[in-house]
């Protein structure tokens, strides 16, 4: 787990342009929409690195690493975001009615779904 930040990259009498993150060639992005007290995830994903950019609300997000056993939370609120490794299981509490960004750097498949309880 990685907490990323943005990264201005231009910025004019027009506004500014910022980067969530660079680096990392992402195959799919979904835009979750949860209301407090709602639970997300529970799993983990063997192949694809995911990234969670919450664009208004607040969600806690504990990340467990698989093979260490070594768990984390960290509360994420607007413009927040993180980096979720390949084998860090990992679970979103809504604090707040929530939504975010997700992307995955392999495309959901449902007959193999790279996820894992």
């Amino acid at each position: 787990m990685r907490q990323m930040h943005l990264k201005e990259i231009f910025s004019d009498a027009r506004g500014k342009i910022e980067s969530i993150h660079s680096g990392i060639p992402f195959r799919e992005m979904n835009r979750f929409t949860s209301e407090k007290g709602a639970v997300r995830g529970g799993h983990y994903h063997k192949e694809s690195t995911e990234l969670i950019y919450v664009v208004e609300g607040k969600v806690e997000l504990e990340v467990r690493d698989v093979k260490t056993g070594k768990t984390s939370k960290v509360v994420l609120a607007k413009d927040d975001c993180l980096l979720i490794e390949p084998y860090e299981a990992h679970s979103a509490r809504m604090l707040e009615d929530t939504v975010w960004i997700n992307a995955l750097t392999k495309e959901y498949d449902k007959s193999k779904p790279d996820i894992y309880n």
